[in-house]
């Protein structure tokens, strides 16, 4: 394949490209020598951790973090009450009291070792409203959860996603 226009017809000397080369890094990953972030340990460093949510969509309707706050070696245990914007500008949601899927995140706990994360994590307690969900790709039913909540521009987007859905534009592309 040539790299561009003019076929085989001009012959190009590259060093690299299309080049078969050695990995650099090949011998040490596969002798378990090779170091990747969670290898790494730094003094006084964090373990974070993520409790989610059992639920398809459900609303907390109370959490209670304290005594996951007082095991020692617990230094932070944030829930969607501890942050003041729910949503990143990209509207990925941080922690909200709102779950739209199984394993979203409820509460965040950065701790000293593994143990300690671990009890935390066990010690938060969480009661949740089940909601109606989707549980099957393509069948949601008017109560189920809304992906996005509806407001700003995806407002536009929900209606161009309809019109191609209805028109059969999509079946066509």
């Amino acid at each position: 394949m040539p790299l561009y226009g003019d076929g085989n017809k001009q012959k190009h000397e590259f060093k690299y490209i299309n080049e078969s080369l050695p990995r650099v890094d090949a011998r040490d990953k596969v002798t378990g020598r090779a170091r990747y972030a969670a290898d790494l340990v730094f003094h006084n460093m964090l373990v974070a951790g993520t409790l989610h949510s059992p639920c398809a969509h459900a609303q907390v309707t109370r959490i209670s973090v304290e005594k996951a706050r007082a095991i020692p070696g617990v230094a932070a245990v944030l829930t969607f009450q501890d942050l003041k914007k729910e949503k990143s500008w990209g509207y990925y949601t941080f922690l909200s009291s709102r779950l739209r899927y199984q394993g979203d995140a409820v509460a965040i706990v950065a701790a000293e070792d593994r143990r300690a994360l671990r009890a935390a994590l066990a010690a938060i307690e969480v009661e949740y409203e089940e909601l109606p969900a989707v549980r099957v790709p393509g069948r949601r039913g008017q109560d189920a959860a809304a992906y996005r909540p509806v407001g700003n521009h995806s407002d536009r987007h929900a209606a161009y996603l309809r019109r191609i859905l209805v028109s059969g534009e999509a079946r066509r592309r």
